[in-house]
């Protein structure tokens, strides 16, 4: 079966998923200028266009196909005059190997309820998916927060992966640069584009979410994550002394286990979840919301005076020994 998806607004992305794991090709057309121009009647920011790297779209064509349809990115989708990508998906999660389509889409449709929800609640957001290994997205989502909100005054680099466990050397090379690119060098890539946002308004907070896990305690079996989010404790520490000048402010949050589904994917049984709760002086894990509220901390002014800290949210885990 061949099947074409004319637009790939909202109804048409509904669609795909179904579409794709019925069909032997699905072919997505969008025109080029109303992808880049306006999405519906919404003009796209030109600070967005312009933070689009060169052959974008052949690589999002690319993407499309071998993440998402699970197609060979060299098959020729072109025809007259048309261009066939995922433009309006604005640069979506990655679909994971074991994942459904309709899981997928479930979760890249999360980040539009998110926004539903404040916006119903009095407040304002925006959002745009991605991959974090991206520079291109770490320059995108700056120039969104200065079209949308007029700038950047706090950036927090929360997006994270668990990465390979068990034994190190079973641990393969892509494994580990998998981690270290989500963890730590998506990390980079995003400071690297916020920290001139953060100085064109005189100054503001840049935060990272780091772990105690590789800090104050080890784990056998978790040498990528370890590693990686402990190498933004250093990440932390030298932005800190570079941009103090600049009136930013750059710490690191460590959390201690939280009731999260990456908590749940490390400890997979209730069991395993209880034992691990055991291991906090408190006898619990945090709830996230917990966490976020030590998050605003630092953001706020009420941590004026600190940078360059690396922060326990840990509920005693780092401190308990028996």
């Amino acid at each position: 079966k061949k099947v074409g998806l004319m637009g790939t607004g909202a109804t048409g992305i509904q669609c795909l998923g179904p579409l794709a794991d019925a069909a032997e090709h699905v072919y997505v057309f969008q025109r080029t200028p109303s992808a880049i121009g306006e999405r519906g009647n919404r003009p796209t920011p030109p600070e967005f266009v312009e933070a689009l790297r060169p052959g974008w779209q052949l690589d999002r064509m690319d993407n499309f196909q071998a993440v998402m349809l699970g197609r060979p990115v060299d098959e020729d989708l072109t025809d007259d005059g048309w261009t066939h990508h995922y433009a309006a998906v604005q640069n979506p999660p990655r679909k994971q190997p074991d994942e459904t389509f309709a899981d997928y889409l479930r979760r890249a449709e999360a980040l539009d309820t998110l926004v539903d929800e404040i916006e119903a609640a009095g407040g304002h957001a925006a959002a745009l998916a991605g991959d974090v290994r991206d520079e291109s997205f770490a320059k995108a989502l700056v120039a969104l927060a200065r079209s949308r909100f007029g700038g950047l005054d706090i950036a927090f680099n929360n997006a994270g992966a668990l990465g390979a466990l068990g034994p190190t050397p079973e641990v393969s090379l892509e494994a580990w640069r998998e981690a270290v690119d989500v963890n730590l060098t998506g990390a980079f890539l995003g400071a690297k584009h916020q920290l001139p946002a953060l100085r064109e308004r005189g100054g503001g907070a840049l935060i990272f979410t780091s772990t105690f896990v590789g800090h104050t305690a080890g784990f056998p079996g978790t040498a990528c994550y370890a590693a990686s989010k402990s190498g933004l404790i250093g990440l932390t520490q030298a932005l800190a002394v570079e941009a103090a000048a600049d009136g930013i402010r750059v710490n690191a949050l460590l959390p201690g286990g939280t009731d999260t589904p990456l908590a749940h994917a490390m400890n997979g049984t209730a069991e395993q979840m209880a034992a691990v709760a055991q291991l906090h002086a408190l006898g619990r894990i945090a709830s996230p919301e917990e966490i976020a509220r030590a998050a605003l901390f630092l953001a706020s002014p009420a941590s004026s005076f600190m940078t360059g800290t690396a922060m326990l949210v840990d509920g005693g885990v780092s401190i308990k020994k028996g």
